[in-house]
C-alpha cells in the first residue's frame, strides 16, 4: 500500500519513468480522480532510495565497459533520462560510471522539465549540440518516450528491450 492506495508491483512498473501528465492520469485512471499524485510520487521516491540504499542497483553486462570505452575516446556521454537528475546520479555513482558522463540530466524535484522532450532539449541546449552535430548525437533508450523525444529533438534513436518499458 502507498498512501492509502493497493500499489501493487504492477502498478508501480507500469508507471515507472512516466511523464508527470502520463503518469497522474494512469494512477488516476487506477485509483480514481481524488488520488493525490504529489503524494504518490513522493512516496515512491522514498520507497526508491530505500531499495537503493539496501539492495543497490546492477548495470546489464558490458555497460560500464562501454561506457568507458566512449568516455575514453572522447566522444560525449549525457544521461537524459525522466527520473529526477539527483536519483539519476545516486543510480550512476552506484554503478561507478559518473564520471564517464559529460552532463546528467533529468527531471526536478517539483516537477520542473517534467517531459522526455523538454530533458533532451536543454540537454542538447547544454553540451552546446549544433544542428550538424545532431546528424550524429543518438539516443538510446527503452521506452517509447525516448524514442519520441529522439524525433523531436531532431536526434537519431536506438531502441532497446532491457530495460523496464513494459512490453509492446
Amino acid at each position: 500500500i502507498a498512501c492509502g492506495y493497493p500499489m501493487t508491483r504492477e502498478h508501480a512498473l507500469g508507471m515507472r519513468s512516466l511523464n508527470r501528465a502520463a503518469g497522474e492520469a494512469r494512477l488516476k485512471g487506477w485509483f480514481g480522480p481524488e488520488l493525490n499524485y504529489e503524494q504518490v510520487r513522493l512516496k515512491r521516491c522514498e520507497l526508491m532510495d530505500a531499495y537503493i540504499e539496501e539492495h543497490g542497483v546492477e548495470p546489464k553486462p558490458g555497460i560500464r565497459e562501454l561506457l568507458r570505452q566512449l568516455h575514453e575516446s572522447g566522444k560525449t556521454v549525457a544521461l537524459a533520462t525522466s527520473k529526477p537528475t539527483v536519483f539519476a546520479r545516486v543510480i550512476l555513482e552506484e554503478y561507478g560510471v559518473t564520471d564517464c558522463f559529460d552532463l546528467i540530466l533529468g527531471c526536478e524535484l517539483d516537477g520542473r522539465r517534467g517531459e522526455k522532450i523538454e530533458v533532451m532539449t536543454e540537454c542538447l541546449r547544454l553540451l552546446g549540440v549544433t544542428e550538424e552535430q545532431k546528424k550524429c548525437t543518438v539516443m538510446v533508450g527503452d521506452r517509447s518516450y525516448d524514442i519520441r523525444g529522439a524525433r523531436a529533438c531532431g536526434v537519431r534513436s536506438i531502441a532497446v528491450t532491457y530495460g523496464y518499458a513494459p512490453e509492446g
